[in-house]
């Protein structure tokens, strides 16, 4: 056996289970050495991949045969002894690793223990020592293997929920969080380990606005749950309020005492909307069926109006002066009537025949039918390109809205001011798409109506869509 030439050979103990032997690569320039425990490994039915004399002769062999274990001297020739070549092995793949050693200086064994080994064997070799040093170290080698899967795991499945997932140490310092609480902390792992917790979470009551650490003690301690009626104010650096409810168990125990927690924050922003949207409908529901039935009662009087009206239009000469004024009754019954047949569209949740309308045209349309009614010291600005996309839609709806606004914009000016109407295309991203409740991602025709009046207050803002709400007194709207 030479030293300065790798050997490969391949011996089992047992015949016909080679395949299933542990494999082991040696690297060891002494022959005899080599050859002991050659014949140790073979009495232990391990299987031997190949012995290697130098440094470079071993990570040759480990990269052609992927030991799973590696008997490295800490004493070979050549450019790298033992630490440096198991080094440049472990870079490259994670086989374990046994030094094998007579004896060295301080230095040498305090780099080697830098390089992680499972063991060390001291020479000269004793048969048991060393089978039972080499089935040990599989053995951890193997429940390392098993970690790590399971580690690698976890990781994914963390990684995969959309849950806020935090733990922390006994004194409650950050430990991990998955890659949601990274975004909506906006902070990584990195730069958040070891700071309490109660500093990375801004949590507020969403009742009475009571800061976290008024309250860590309760929402932190193990076996918290928040009451599915209630849910915490998390604000994050960007800026957005997001609705949690949070859980809060013990991590690990030990003689009783908690090792640590970990914290469990679901957003629930998206269904709290869902939510208010019910309640929003359900009241829709309810007016809608009030608005029903005055319809059908307020038709019956239109038709009333409508006929005398159209009597007496068939009766009157065109040169009668009072001509013009039954043909004004008969356009406000109209008009009354088409309002009607709104309601009754609303009642019945249903809507009318979408069209093909140009929106610049619409509110031109609105802009003729408003501008007699907004006083002289308001200036009515209209801005609506005649470029922007046709819209399929119900024009009347549009109108509807647009009045409305205009209206209630000239009574929010005191005395003077501008009320300015205008259209735009824009473009919404999914995300911006879902912020807005829309259909989804795609170009939109916004309408925008300002004006310079006093205002909506923020404590009525939610209710701004409800049919027949108002904050006008009797007989001003």
């Amino acid at each position: 056996m030479s030293s300065n030439q790798p050997t490969t050979v391949a011996s089992s103990g047992a015949a016909g289970n080679t395949a299933a032997a542990p494999r082991i690569l040696i690297v060891e320039d002494d022959p005899s050495s080599a050859f002991i425990l050659q014949k140790i490994l073979s009495r232990g039915h391990y299987q031997v991949v190949g012995i290697a004399g130098s440094g470079e002769q071993a990570l040759q062999m480990a990269r052609e045969h992927n030991p799973d274990l590696i008997l490295m001297d800490i004493n070979i020739p050549g450019e790298r002894d033992g630490v440096e070549t198991a080094e440049k092995i472990r870079q490259e793949r994670d086989s374990p690793l046994i030094y094998l050693t007579a004896f060295s200086d301080e230095g040498t064994i305090e780099r080697a223990r830098r390089t992680a080994p499972f063991a060390y064997l001291l020479k000269p070799y004793r048969e048991k020592e060393v089978l039972i040093t080499i089935e040990m170290a599989l053995y951890k080698a193997r429940l390392d293997r098993i970690g790590k899967a399971t580690e690698q795991r976890l990781a994914s499945t963390l990684g995969a929920l959309e849950d806020y997932v935090l733990t922390t140490d006994a004194e409650g310092r950050l430990t991990y969080m998955n890659p949601a609480a990274e975004h909506v902390l906006g902070c990584s792992i990195s730069v958040a380990q070891g700071r309490p917790i109660a500093e990375l979470l801004d949590l507020r009551e969403r009742e009475t606005r009571t800061s976290l650490p008024e309250i860590a003690d309760r929402v932190l301690k193990p076996g918290f749950r928040t009451d599915p009626a209630h849910s915490l104010l998390l604000v994050n650096p960007q800026g957005e309020i997001r609705l949690v409810q949070i859980q809060t168990n013990a991590l690990a125990e030990t003689d009783g005492a908690a090792m640590g927690r970990v914290i469990i924050l679901r957003d629930v922003t998206q269904l709290d909307q869902l939510e208010e949207n019910i309640r929003r409908a359900q009241k829709l529901d309810a007016v809608g069926r009030l608005a029903g039935g005055i319809s059908h009662d307020f038709n019956n009087l239109l038709a009333i109006i409508n006929s005398y009206a159209d009597l007496l239009l068939l009766k009157s000469q065109p040169d009668d002066p009072l001509t013009k004024y039954y043909r004004n009754i008969r356009a406000a019954g109209q008009r009354g009537s088409d309002l009607v047949s709104r309601l009754m569209t609303f009642s019945r949740r249903s809507s009318s025949p979408p069209q093909t309308v140009s929106p610049a045209t619409v509110v031109h349309d609105v802009e003729k039918m408003i501008r007699p009614v907004i006083r002289e010291n308001i200036e009515f600005v209209v801005d609506a390109p005649a470029n922007l996309p046709q819209l399929f839609t119900d024009a009347g709806q549009i109108e509807q809205v647009l009045v409305n606004l205009c209206l209630n914009a000239r009574d929010a000016i005191a005395e003077a001011g501008r009320i300015t109407v205008s259209l735009s295309a824009k473009k919404f991203d999914s995300l911006e798409a879902a912020r807005h409740n829309l259909q989804g991602p795609g170009n939109y025709v916004l309408l925008s109506v300002a004006d310079t009046g006093c205002g909506i207050p923020h404590d009525i803002r939610d209710k701004i869509f409800e049919p027949f709400f108002t904050t006008k007194e009797v007989g001003k709207g």
